[in-house]
């Protein structure tokens, strides 16, 4: 009897053993799917960043305006549709960037700059307030990145008529102003 005890005392300390394992191997794969995401979602971030100041109006309605330009700027609408379309699909890239997987990403930072540190003295304090600012301007600059992609997408609508006069050419060019006024403003500096 006494062997029995011991044995099912054994094999349950094994058993729960295993099991406990197992629940650390599934939390430490779930951290790591989540770190997966916040660096995708902060690295998406950055590059809309850096690309909303001038490749977006490039892109999407500079190089577009080129191309039609032998033909005196006119067009057809499926030609400009796609250029829409483009535009959309880049607008929901930006609305679904994630501001509070961008904000951890952010914290990540700051932490792994302070467990590198060997002192309070060595740290770069200005590094910190700057993590800190670009925190708090996440969903500001999501919301100005939106700004300029609508801007964009009214001026190629112009061009549903099958053509872009004089006007909506000074038009378009007014908006590219207006989009590096915005980027320079209220994006630059703020990543």
């Amino acid at each position: 009897m006494k062997k029995i005890i011991i044995m099912l005392v054994c094999f349950s300390t094994i058993f729960l053993g295993g099991c406990k394992n197992e629940e650390v191997t599934e939390d430490q794969r779930m951290a790591d799917t989540r770190k997966v995401i916040v660096v995708k979602e902060y690295n998406r971030y950055i590059e809309n960043i850096l690309d909303s100041g001038f490749n977006w109006y490039s892109e999407y309605v500079n190089n577009f305006l080129e191309s039609i330009n032998n033909q005196n700027y006119t067009t057809d609408k499926s030609s400009v549709k796609r250029q829409l379309f483009k535009v959309e699909q880049k607008l929901n890239e930006v609305r679904n960037i994630g501001v509070s997987n961008v904000q951890k990403a952010y914290d990540d930072i700051a932490k792994d700059l302070m467990k590198n540190d060997m002192a309070e003295d060595e740290r770069d304090n200005e590094f910190v307030d700057n993590i800190e600012k670009n925190k708090k301007d996440v969903e500001n600059n999501k919301k100005n990145m939106e700004l300029i992609l609508n801007i964009i997408d009214d001026d190629l609508k112009l061009g549903l008529d099958g053509s872009y006069s004089k006007e909506d050419l000074d038009k378009i060019h007014k908006s590219q102003v207006k989009i590096i006024e915005i980027f320079d403003k209220q994006i630059r500096g703020h990543y």
